[in-house]
């Protein structure tokens, strides 16, 4: 009882649409409570993987609800966050290292072309729609993730982090049973007609605006396929598979869940998939700290 009136004391204009099928298209929020049968509360948290630890931090509920969780899922777990023995003082700096690109050579002659096409308009998306704030050291993913190992919670991937993730890119690059053909010529593309990639990514810098202004619009009334023919294994095929999990972490209770936002639109998405499954789901309403406090973030170089 407690969790579903805390839950009722957060939620907003969005009205309460509880088992209902239809769904308010708009709606001004990233995250949503899920109350399973026993009024146990979880959160779904919709991430655009370029923000980074300030726009996270800079709202209480998320910053709040997350720091309560004592079980963390994110869409894909890198091996070497599982494997490594010990939390050492710079685990946060060998992570960073390890994941991003732009600061390790070495790494980045040793990626796939797909993977290293997919990297690069990551890192154009975030200097061309200056995402990136001043205070940003690392990823909202992976911001989730350190803080869940410092913390000592339970962290799980939904996805296997190696499979899975190589899998998709290699499809997004147009690269089939694993050949990077399509990828090479389009790297070489991408060299001789840089200007061309930076306009196209210009064009999608609406999505990071509406992103950071909260003016969302979750499209539950329609298919996936009517946006991008991507998106039914892009987005749909990876929700169905996530469920079980999802499900098992929310009868749990306690969890905290954070995907690509995406992954929260149209008919066959998380929010429409807990809800015909008999759960509870509401919008959180969003407020800004006064001072946001980067508990996860290490120290910058000065």
């Amino acid at each position: 009882m407690k969790s579903l009136l805390a839950l009722a004391a957060v939620c907003y204009s969005c009205i309460s649409f509880a088992q209902t099928s239809t769904l308010p298209d708009s709606c001004n929020t990233v995250m949503w409570g899920v109350v399973n049968a026993k009024g146990d509360t979880s959160y779904l948290l919709g991430t655009f993987h370029e923000f980074g630890n300030v726009f996270f931090d800079s709202y209480l509920p998320i910053a709040y609800r997350y720091k309560k969780a004592n079980h963390i899922a994110v869409e894909t777990v890198p091996d070497h966050l599982f494997k490594r023995p010990k939390i050492t003082k710079n685990w946060v700096k060998d992570y960073l290292i390890k994941t991003h690109s732009e600061m390790n050579l070495k790494f980045v002659k040793n990626l796939p072309p797909s993977f290293l096409c997919y990297t690069i308009e990551q890192q154009l998306l975030t200097s061309e729609c200056h995402i990136k704030e001043q205070d940003d050291v690392v990823s909202m993913d992976g911001y989730v993730m350190n803080g869940a190992i410092t913390d000592k919670k339970k962290l799980t991937g939904l996805e296997d982090a190696t499979g899975s993730r190589l899998n998709l890119i290699n499809a997004m690059a147009g690269a089939k049973d694993n050949e990077d053909t399509a990828a090479v010529v389009r790297l070489l593309d991408m060299i001789k007609n840089e200007q061309k990639y930076i306009d196209t990514i210009r064009t999608q810098c609406w999505e990071a605006d509406n992103y950071r202004n909260l003016t969302l619009n979750y499209h539950f009334s329609r298919q996936s396929v009517e946006d991008d023919t991507n998106f039914p294994w892009f987005l749909d095929e990876r929700n169905d598979a996530w469920m079980p999990k999802i499900k098992e972490m929310v009868d749990t209770g306690n969890a905290f869940i954070a995907v690509g936002l995406k992954h929260l639109y149209y008919q066959r998405g998380l929010i429409r998939q807990l809800i015909n499954s008999g759960y509870t789901v509401m919008p959180v309403k969003m407020h800004k700290t006064a001072k946001p406090v980067y508990k996860n973030a290490p120290a910058r170089n000065r």
